[in-house]
């Protein structure tokens, strides 16, 4: 009986110590378990940031593509501005030359005029010269006929008395 005693206080121990041993392996799965939860806890919060900054990026991506859309666009207006620019620039650069050549030909007619009507004045003032001229020379004519007729007058009175 003693060594049934013992051996029950014998396993007593042992199913204290292994109860003991126990205790410790919950608190250790517990103290995990809540270390996991944790874990959990900050895996969850961390996907959540990331899904937050993806979302961010996105957003930022989509701001991007419409800006670059954008710049495209009128870096494509700009191109076309500048090339009807260019055109008109060289439409006006022919227009001023067909301008500049119209204005010299109406130079050179206005010079020509003026020298035809310079020509024509002057011809008119010699012949104005020469009609004076002649006039002058008739007058003198007249005048010594007058003369002549007035001594002949004077003649014949004479003659007469």
């Amino acid at each position: 009986l003693r060594l049934l005693e013992d051996d029950v206080q014998e396993k007593e121990k042992l199913l204290e110590t292994t109860q003991s041993t126990l205790r410790e392996i919950v608190l250790e799965k517990e103290a995990l378990n809540s270390s996991l939860m944790l874990s959990q806890a900050e895996r969850n919060e961390y996907n959540a940031k990331m899904k937050e900054l993806t979302i961010q990026v996105e957003v930022t991506n989509s701001k991007n593509l419409d800006l670059e859309t954008k710049a495209r666009k009128f870096e494509q207006e700009l191109e076309t501005y500048r090339e009807e620019s260019e055109e008109l620039i060289k439409k006006l650069e022919v227009e001023s030359k067909h301008f500049q050549v119209s204005l010299n030909e109406l130079r050179i007619d206005t010079d020509s005029s003026i020298l035809t009507l310079t020509n024509e004045r002057n011809e008119s003032f010699a012949k104005v010269k020469e009609l004076e001229i002649q006039l002058e020379s008739a007058n003198s004519a007249k005048d010594e006929r007058n003369e002549k007729m007035i001594l002949n007058l004077k003649m014949i009175r004479l003659y007469k008395l």
